[in-house]
């Protein structure tokens, strides 16, 4: 093989092995722990959750606890990635939510439609671009963008 040929091997290799580490240290740092708030208006009796490359939904997680309407209960989910999530209300109707990335979600929210994920809450660090602006220029930016109303509808849609 040509000199150049396996420098140009090397190099390639070294990426991607440089690659593999860093999203294997992305994955280490990456927080797998989640809220499930109850705000369905009815009892949730089951929750199971798990890996998406996982066949079957495993045990309830809530065990023999049940969430009531308007509490909320923490968990830890095994390992980092897409997991999917189920929950079964005390009324036997269920909801299921697929593929959610466990680190970028912070609160798994069952409602009278099912169930959603949330983003975690991430605070503005000062001098950001935002942090620095006045409260009443931000919310006056926002009702300029939905109208005069402040809100967005079918008959005022955001622009």
């Amino acid at each position: 093989m040509n000199k150049d040929v396996i420098v140009s091997l090397r190099r390639t290799l070294l990426a991607v092995l440089l690659a593999g580490g860093l999203t294997t240290a992305a994955s280490a740092q990456c927080d797998t722990s989640f809220t499930l708030v109850n705000q369905s208006g009815v009892t949730v009796q089951e929750f199971y959750f798990g890996s998406s490359a996982q066949q079957s939904w495993g045990q309830d997680q809530l065990g023999q606890n049940v969430l009531p309407n308007g509490q909320s209960m923490n968990f830890r989910a095994r390992a980092a990635g897409r997991n999917d999530f189920r929950v079964i209300w005390a009324n036997g109707e269920r909801a299921d939510l697929m593929s959610v990335d466990i680190c970028s979600t912070s609160q798994i929210i069952a409602t009278p439609t099912g169930i959603s994920a949330r983003p975690p809450y991430r605070p503005l660090r000062r001098g950001s671009k935002v942090a620095g602006q006045g409260l009443g220029r931000l919310i006056g930016q926002a009702m300029a963008r939905c109208g005069a109303g402040g809100y967005a509808s079918e008959t005022n849609p955001r622009r």
